[in-house]
């Protein structure tokens, strides 16, 4: 009988696949059709998204709901199970607030800095 994998492990391995957090990202602010998600995560091709969306409705994290209406059409939602990601994600919002963006900021000073000190570099001295 093997070991079970930790259950760290097995949230990291569902969450890491490409447009997933995305998904979750925009589904923690509210129901979206297909179209709207697709739009609002940056275009993943149909299959890509129909198969993350397949694959978070049987971990218990989305929810599918067809509207009977005319035309009719799918809405996507967390579940209580989804909606327990959101701290995280939150989290991971500040985190990257503060420190990816801050160090895009601080790298595009530095870049600016040396490049003006490159420029005057040949120049001459001022008395």
């Amino acid at each position: 009988m093997g070991l079970e994998p930790d259950p760290v492990v097995k949230a990291i391995r569902m969450l890491e696949k490409k447009w997933t957090l995305l998904i979750l990202r925009e589904l923690g602010r509210g129901s979206r059709r297909f179209c709207e998600l697709q739009e609002a995560i940056g275009h993943p091709n149909s299959a890509t998204l129909t198969g993350r969306l397949k694959e978070l409705e049987e971990e218990g994290i989305v929810a599918r709901k067809v509207v009977r209406a005319t035309p009719p059409w799918v809405e996507y939602s967390l579940t209580p199970k989804g909606e327990a990601l959101r701290q995280m994600l939150q989290c991971l919002e500040q985190w990257a607030l503060k420190w990816v963006q801050g160090e895009a900021t601080a790298a595009g000073t530095a870049e600016a800095t040396a490049g003006r000190e490159a420029a005057g570099a040949g120049s001459p001295a001022t008395p």
